[in-house]
């Protein structure tokens, strides 16, 4: 019923700048004697809140996806309401930068666990009193139309995300390999996007080609969104905490494979296959191989100094690449008045 993020999902997502939600799900026959149960007083509810607030304060995480899939009593859908409102106003007292995201599922009119599939009048008021809606995947192009048109008014239009299950269950598209239609689609009315079950590359694709499956997958989908750092001082060794052997300052310290996402490093390039190298590292279990430059290795938002800013990179050139030559530039794009561009990078071979 509640689920929390595991630690080192919510310490890689950080890292790189992400927000993380944990779920409180009720589902069936249980889900609806477990609503009747806490949906029965205001003060149950408030518990239930406080609850959920600091279990998110505990282990550090922004808030809720709240995922109701059973039917409601007609006489508790007001409580209903005042839980979803409640707990959006007491995490934004208590943890900053909170999110209580509400999922297409009961009607607010009937009590029924009946997805629309699209903004109306029968999930509205869940959406108007939380940080956003989580759409049910079943949309046609003509309920999206609708929906922007409606969260346009509202002046809400990126709180609602546009749910695509990639298994392609009823989803426009069909999921898979072919996810990138349902994007393109939403991108055509600038809504924001719900991906469920990305997971889908392995468990359908299965361990073999991984990689590739995975790089071809989240390439295909085109998705501009990038998390870039902004505040100085930044390092990272680009480490996705895992590797065949953990390497500390070009050496290896550890011969046998390793797995722990709270050693993740900042990302910032959409990787081409062969890019994520665990034959050799500075530190941790990985490094780039550079394999295309079709966009730079670092992005950033760094409000420059007026000493200027120094750069370090540590580099190796491989002898199985004859006349390499590796050329490092630095492009400043400079949008405040008066600031010195002076830049200084160290080569650290």
């Amino acid at each position: 019923m509640v689920t929390i993020p595991p630690v080192s999902w919510i310490n890689a997502s950080h890292i790189n700048g992400v927000s993380v939600l944990g779920t409180f799900i009720t589902e069936n026959v249980t889900g609806e004697e477990i609503c009747k149960q806490f949906l029965s007083s205001k003060e149950l509810i408030d518990q239930v809140c406080f609850q959920l607030v600091e279990i998110c304060k505990a282990f550090k995480f922004e808030g809720w996806l709240l995922n109701i899939e059973n039917q409601i009593d007609n006489d508790l859908l007001a409580n209903l309401v005042y839980f979803v409102s409640k707990l959006t106003k007491l995490m934004k007292k208590e943890v900053s930068n909170s999110q209580v995201v509400w999922y297409d599922s009961v009607s607010f009119v009937t009590g029924e666990c009946l997805h629309q599939n699209e903004l109306n009048n029968l999930n509205l008021p869940f959406f108007s009193t939380t940080d956003g809606l989580f759409l049910n995947y079943c949309w046609t192009e003509n309920k999206l139309k609708s929906s922007a048109q409606l969260v346009e008014l509202l002046d809400r239009k990126y709180d609602l995300f546009i749910g695509i299950d990639i298994f392609g269950r009823g989803c426009f598209g069909g999921g898979g390999m072919s996810t990138n239609l349902a994007i393109e689609k939403i991108k055509d009315y600038d809504l924001s996007i719900a991906l469920f079950a990305p997971g889908w590359v392995h468990e359908v694709l299965g361990p073999k080609d991984f990689d590739c499956n995975q790089i071809m997958f989240w390439n295909k989908l085109e998705l501009d969104i990038r998390h870039v750092p902004k505040n100085l001082p930044f390092s990272s060794n680009f480490s996705q905490g895992f590797g065949e052997k953990y390497f500390t300052k070009g050496y290896i310290s550890k011969d046998k494979p390793w797995l722990n996402f709270s050693l993740t490093q900042p990302q910032s390039r959409k990787y081409q296959l062969g890019e994520v190298y665990t034959q050799d590292a500075y530190e941790g279990g990985s490094s780039i191989l550079l394999k295309s430059f079709s966009e730079p290795l670092l992005n950033c938002f760094f409000e420059l100094p007026q000493e200027g800013l120094f750069v370090a990179l540590i580099y190796k050139t491989l002898k199985s690449i004859p006349g390499f030559v590796l050329n490092i530039g630095v492009n400043i794009c400079d949008r405040s008045e008066g600031q010195a561009k002076k830049i200084k990078i160290e080569e650290l071979k």
